[in-house]
């Protein structure tokens, strides 16, 4: 699959995580909340988990395109809903934008 270039007018800054939250189900990390975008473009938003022991050190980390290749529409929302297999040490979960693209249309 070819990528369409970095939005050329969006930065991560225009893309927000609005409300999120985790919970445990059977050896899962099971990831939901939503993501705004701010940009006047249509984006794609691309997530890091970080999963962390009890003392707060990364024990996994997994990038994520929760809208898969679908843009967020300009000034819209996108509520999303990840899993990612978590290890027996992982007590938490870290979640933040790390990249956006525009995707191309279909």
């Amino acid at each position: 699959m070819v990528l369409a270039p970095h939005a050329q007018a969006c930065t991560v800054a225009d893309a927000e995580l609005k409300s999120w939250t985790w919970s445990r189900d059977a050896g899962w990390f099971v990831i939901s909340g939503e993501i705004v975008n701010h940009c006047a473009e249509a984006l794609g938003v691309q997530l890091e988990l970080a999963l962390r022991d009890a003392s707060g050190q990364t024990v996994s980390v997994e990038h994520v395109w929760p809208a898969k290749t679908g843009n967020i529409a300009a000034g819209g929302s996108y509520a999303f809903n990840t899993r990612t297999r978590g290890y027996a040490t992982a007590k938490d979960v870290r979640l933040r934008i790390v990249d956006v693209r525009q995707w191309p249309s279909r």
